[in-house]
């Protein structure tokens, strides 16, 4: 479906401490920026867990243009599901083409915060402890800790992000 009076194209975010893609989007009117602007309006702040994360670290994050003058949604579609598929961002919750092939597994469905995770450990007295991991193009952080503020106040000496994704269950997390 080819439409002319669209500008088709994909976009991302790049993290500027790890330059690495974190988020690749598709818009239908790229040369006016309508996602961008979307995602940073503070209207939209519960809209995507990506609005979230933006907003609230707005120096981190740069925005840039991937693809442009794409002819169809079909070919937008395609696009960023396969840009996706190459850069697997950490904030793409899905495979892109609107959703299409699901929900990609995230590591805040336990904890609520990026990257964190619960690994279970019979030798520990509580029986788990905290797990954060990161990954880039060149380098893997993790870090351990059976207290979750020791290890959030660890990756963020590292110069690490520790974003909060899911309220409700990072409370709970905290045990606030």
């Amino acid at each position: 479906m080819t439409n002319t009076s669209y500008n088709y194209g994909i976009y991302a975010y790049c993290d500027k401490i790890t330059d690495t893609i974190v988020y690749i989007g598709k818009d239908s009117n790229i040369n006016t920026n309508q996602r961008n602007k979307h995602h940073m309006a503070s209207s939209n702040y519960n809209d995507q867990t990506i609005n979230r994360i933006l907003q609230d670290n707005l120096p981190r994050y740069d925005y840039m243009i991937l693809k442009s003058n794409l002819s169809s949604v079909e070919e937008m579609d395609y696009w960023e599901q396969t840009l996706i598929g190459r850069f697997n961002p950490i904030f793409n919750f899905t495979n892109g083409g609107d959703g299409v092939g699901g929900y990609r597994k995230t590591r805040t469905n336990e904890t609520g915060i990026l990257h964190v995770g619960i690994r279970k450990n019979s030798k520990l007295k509580q029986g788990f402890c905290y797990r954060y991991e990161y990954r880039t193009k060149t380098k893997t952080y993790e870090f351990h800790s059976i207290d979750i503020r020791k290890l959030e106040q660890r990756v963020k000496n590292e110069g690490l992000g520790w974003v909060i994704v899911d309220k409700e269950k990072a409370e709970q997390t905290y045990g606030c």
